[in-house]
């Protein structure tokens, strides 16, 4: 079963790193997520050698929905546009019921 983990992470490792690169050469890619992608390989792997078979398989369907994103919004400012999009949608903090400022002394 190792074996399935590994050609999996390693096969969704190259497939990033080469969209990475090839990005990288026409524009300016975000970095973050290929290194998630690259961290949540390495521990899928490591995980999977562990024999912690569903945590190995949720971090590689995570990892391959993030590529799918990455092929989807190539840019830095399409990733930047979805997060404030995403900020105006959240409603504001509301204050604590019962907790008051401290009084200047």
């Amino acid at each position: 079963m190792t074996i399935f983990y590994d050609i999996y992470a390693v096969g969704l490792l190259t497939m990033s790193i080469g969209l990475f690169l090839a990005r990288y050469g026409r524009s300016d890619p975000p970095i973050s997520p290929y290194l998630t992608i690259i961290c949540a390989c390495a521990v899928a792997r490591w995980v999977g050698a562990q024999e912690m078979h569903l945590a190995a398989l949720v971090l590689l369907t995570a990892a391959g929905f993030l590529y799918v994103a990455c092929l989807a919004k190539p840019d830095r400012a399409q990733w930047r546009e979805e997060a404030r999009a995403f900020r105006r949608l959240r409603p504001p903090a509301r204050p604590v019921r019962g907790a008051q400022a401290p009084e200047a002394q």
